[in-house]
């Protein structure tokens, strides 16, 4: 899926290994990873799968199936500290899934949306520091009215990692 990049200069390179074997189309979603429950209001409720270690932020999305992400389904990235998006950001290698992304601030509040293509090294940033970033399928949040300023709201679950 979309990959946080250690550095800009990484956009061109192949910076994880973890590709999988089998072809797009087969992967499934990953029962490994555990969900959690994102509302911007009584009518904005996403089921989001959790990517709040390094290698699962790594691979977020990737390699799975154009049309295998539910409705209300998505993947929110959770960090530990701010992450600078001077230095920091998400594209779609190896991503088959049209998805839009909002960054969101340490208090919840989202700071900025944008759509992704499939199968993309555009980076994606946020104009300013973000500790979450969810992803969810493209035109969600419009048609969900969430736009710049919502508030996003969820309870981490107990007990999960979060790698810096």
């Amino acid at each position: 899926m979309i990959k946080r990049l250690l550095a800009i200069s990484l956009v061109t390179t192949a910076c994880n290994g973890n590709i999988g074997t089998e072809p797009a189309s087969t992967m499934p979603a990953n029962p490994t990873l555990t969900t959690m429950t994102v509302s911007f209001g009584a009518t904005a409720i996403i089921t989001a799968e959790i990517a709040s270690t390094t290698q699962q932020r790594n691979t977020g999305l990737m390699n799975r199936s154009a049309g295998s992400l539910t409705a209300d389904g998505g993947m929110m990235f959770i960090f530990a500290v701010d992450q600078n998006p001077a230095v920091n950001g998400f594209y779609m290698l190896n991503t088959n899934i049209p998805l839009s992304i909002a960054f969101i601030d340490a208090n919840n509040k989202v700071i900025s949306i944008d759509d992704m293509a499939p199968n993309t090294t555009t980076v994606h940033q946020a104009p300013s520091v973000y500790r979450y970033a969810l992803e969810v399928n493209q035109g969600w949040f419009t048609t969900r009215n969430v736009k710049v300023g919502s508030v996003a709201t969820f309870t981490l679950p107990a007990g999960i990692v979060i790698s810096p």
